[in-house]
């Protein structure tokens, strides 16, 4: 027994858990690298997201290390550690097989490593034995616990057609706290972490599978089908919804949306619907983020009232020939992106600065509003992002 070793041995013990403390990041990553050549759940195409080993396998060997110098009747203040990763295992649907060898792997390098140290420091061959008995009886221990724990996750989560509609039911506004606590258990996801929602459209047909990508720049997605339409649950952690440009497929004609970050799993139906929102802004295939379409998804949120409101504000300028008002409007939209500067308009319009000042002055005169004034401007800008949107069609149309 380990409270049975003689006092040296203890000494031993204490000078090796020391010693090894400064090399954890090293045994980690030899664990690592065995376990991805050995187990699919370890790899980057497998069912634990790629960037949670490398911290979770460090925070077992120092827990193993805790418990190298206790006896056994004070080993299981360290179970802790196995009990957390047994049950995030099971959530994550990695086979029993898969956890153990993880780790035996970390037993055998806490051994080989104690072996290698003992000779550096000259330890009596004596106390080596006992060393790696301890080792791996904290093996024994730690393992049986967190293959306990990952079978009892295993049968907390709720059969799989079943979590999907539950899912859904979040996705569609569902706030109750059973149905976020079982989606949480059964995807292993946290109940309170950011989220973003991504809706996917496609122009015809369907969705493609291999467009659902289940990680994008290291975001997890989790992805259910609704109708032709793809919905996404991304787990953002501490990354923007913004991080996820460029990472989703974009062939195939997707008019895709993307909500700002919500807190929590309760909150995906009103992120679905922002996601929504950002989608209908899109007037074709393209990617469109809420959190930059604000006024945009505004407008479409009541597009009867966005008509009307564009043509009280710009109805003299709907009226000239094409030519004068897409000149005027093309100026303004100029103006505003150039953050008043009429130098700038004229350069990125070719044309002198005289020209965008007198077409900026004719705007004024047709609209009675004064571009000095910030309601004003505020009015101009949504009334020509309207007007980009649902074109000059009359305001009583529903469209």
């Amino acid at each position: 027994m380990i409270d049975e070793y003689p006092e040296n041995g203890l000494d031993v013990r204490e000078r090796y858990q020391k010693a090894m403390r400064l090399r954890v990041h090293h045994l980690t990553g030899r664990v690592l690298d065995m376990l991805k050549q050995a187990e699919h759940a370890y790899r980057s195409s497998g069912t634990i997201p790629q960037q949670e080993p490398p911290q979770w396998i460090a925070r077992s060997i120092d827990r193993a290390l805790d418990a190298v110098t206790l006896p056994p009747a004070e080993m299981a203040a360290t179970l802790d550690m196995p009990d957390r990763t047994g049950t995030r295992r099971g959530r994550q649907g990695v086979p029993e097989r898969a956890l153990l060898r993880a780790y035996h792997l970390g037993g055998r390098e806490l051994s080989v490593a104690s072996a290698q140290w003992a000779m550096e420091e000259g330890v009596d061959h004596r106390d080596v034995a006992p060393l790696i008995d301890a080792i791996w009886r904290v093996t024994e221990e730690h393992s049986s616990a967190a293959v306990a724990a990952l079978r009892g996750a295993r049968e907390e989560i709720v059969e799989p057609s079943r979590a999907g509609h539950l899912l859904d039911a979040l996705l569609n506004g569902d706030e109750e706290s059973r149905t976020v606590a079982a989606v949480a258990r059964s995807f292993a996801v946290p109940e309170t972490g950011r989220y973003a929602v991504v809706v996917r459209h496609p122009a015809h047909g369907g969705v493609r599978e291999e467009d659902l990508v289940p990680f994008a720049r290291g975001t997890r997605l989790v992805w259910r089908r609704h109708g032709v339409t793809a919905v996404g649950v991304a787990v953002l952690g501490t990354a923007a919804a913004t991080s996820l440009a460029g990472a989703l497929p974009a062939a195939g004609g997707y008019r895709t949306g993307v909500s700002g970050a919500m807190e929590g799993l309760a909150s995906l139906g009103r992120a679905r619907q922002g996601a929504e929102a950002a989608a209908r802004t899109l007037r074709g295939p393209g990617l469109a983020f809420l959190e930059e379409r604000f006024p945009a998804a505004m407008l479409h949120a009541d597009p009867g009232l966005a008509r009307q409101f564009q043509a009280q504000v710009l109805a003299p300028v709907l009226a000239l020939d094409a030519g004068r008002r897409d000149a005027l409007l093309e100026t303004l939209e100029a103006w505003l992106r150039a953050g008043g500067s009429a130098g700038r308009v004229a350069d990125d319009l070719f044309c002198h600065r005289n020209t965008v000042q007198n077409r900026l002055r004719r705007l004024e005169e047709l609209t009675g509003r004064s571009l000095s004034a910030p309601t004003d401007v505020i009015d101009l800008g949504l009334a020509v992002q309207a007007f980009r949107q649902f074109g000059d069609e009359p305001p009583g149309r529903a469209g």
